[in-house]
């Protein structure tokens, strides 16, 4: 699930129910990351759900 992080001014940011504090991810379904996304400081970080997986050390790929 992608996170979104609030940037905004104020110290928090309630969206659809959900309190957004400012610099703190908050993982959120994508559909509801795009409508956070929709306000002013907020943005998605979405890296976490591209991560692949990484050969453990020892082991050749």
């Amino acid at each position: 699930m992608p996170k979104v992080i609030y940037e905004g001014p104020d110290e928090a940011l309630i969206v659809g129910g959900v309190e957004l504090s400012r610099g703190v991810p908050v993982e959120m379904r994508s559909t509801e990351a795009r409508a956070a996304a929709a306000f002013a400081g907020v943005r998605i970080d979405d890296e976490g759900s591209r991560r692949r997986p990484q050969a453990e050390e020892g082991q050749e790929e």
